[in-house]
């Protein structure tokens, strides 16, 4: 999944006072994944204690397996849908809480869960979300992790909205 891979590190930090900006990015290619990410604190003892941080990440792949691939899922070797894009941002708004966002969409379909998470060691990833599904055929997706439903190839539109609490 990471064939080809070509990326650019951008790292900048600190002043005579340590008022700085804090910024991380990277920029580039892997398998023809187009990659970009970008973080930023308003100065390295904020950014060390997790407090004022925007993360923003997006990646983009003509093709749908090879994206999941890359995230973590194994998916089965044959085309399902294109132009996937991958993204996420998260912006803090304390040393605790942070304003989530991720989505990833194809050409036929649109997933995205926005909402508050804990950021704390105690906590993590606990909060509220809103989650929202919507395609106009979800069995390829289905199939590349391996799941078959009865009468496959006749489509499975899908449309689906919850809001999640996770403690």
């Amino acid at each position: 999944y990471y064939s080809n891979a070509a990326l650019d590190l951008t790292l900048s930090a600190g002043s005579q006072d340590g008022k700085a900006p804090v910024t991380f990015g990277v920029i580039g290619s892997a398998n023809g994944t187009k990659i970009a990410a970008n973080y930023q604190a308003p100065d390295i003892a904020q950014a060390l204690a997790g407090q004022g941080i925007l993360l923003e990440a997006t990646m983009e792949n003509p093709s749908a397996p090879v994206l999941l691939g890359q995230v973590g899922f194994d998916p089965l070797p044959f085309d399902a849908d294109e132009n996937a894009i991958l993204s996420v941002k998260l912006q803090g708004v304390d040393g605790q809480k942070a304003n989530a966002g991720l989505t990833f969409t194809t050409a036929r379909t649109a997933l995205s869960a926005n909402g508050d998470i804990d950021l704390s060691r105690e906590n993590f990833l606990s909060g509220q979300s809103k989650i929202s599904l919507e395609s106009q055929d979800f069995e390829p997706l289905l199939l590349l992790q391996g799941i078959g439903l009865p009468q496959m190839g006749t489509g499975l539109p899908l449309a689906l909205k919850a809001d999640i609490v996770t403690t």
